[in-house]
Parts: structure tokens; C-alpha cells; sequence
């Protein structure tokens, strides 16, 4: 977890965009393009790096 903290701390600062989206409730994750269709109450808006060190 700590990985995942800097990396977002990193990439936040770096204002790297988002590439997909994950709906909390359902597990599943999305194109970022698709974000809309995700209740804004578990949307969760994700790197490629953050995808890989939260989903392998």
C-alpha cells in the first residue's frame, strides 16, 4: 500500500491524467471514457501505474 500512496502522491503532483476508472462497488474497471456511467459514489479515477498495483 505504501507503493501505491507514493505513487499517487507522485503522479498527483506530476498531474498525470487518469486512464481508466474503477467502480467500487462492483470491482470492475473501465476505460476512463466510460466514467460517467459509475455512481460519482464509487467512482475511483486510475493510472496504468495505479491499475497494475491495485489490479495484477
Amino acid at each position: 500500500m505504501l507503493e501505491v500512496a507514493r505513487t499517487f502522491f507522485a503522479e498527483w503532483l506530476d498531474r498525470v491524467p487518469p486512464r481508466f476508472v474503477a467502480d467500487d462497488e462492483s470491482g470492475i474497471v473501465y476505460p476512463v471514457s466510460q466514467a460517467e456511467s459509475i455512481d460519482p459514489e464509487y467512482r475511483n479515477y486510475l493510472s496504468e501505474k495505479i491499475k497494475g498495483l491495485v489490479r495484477p
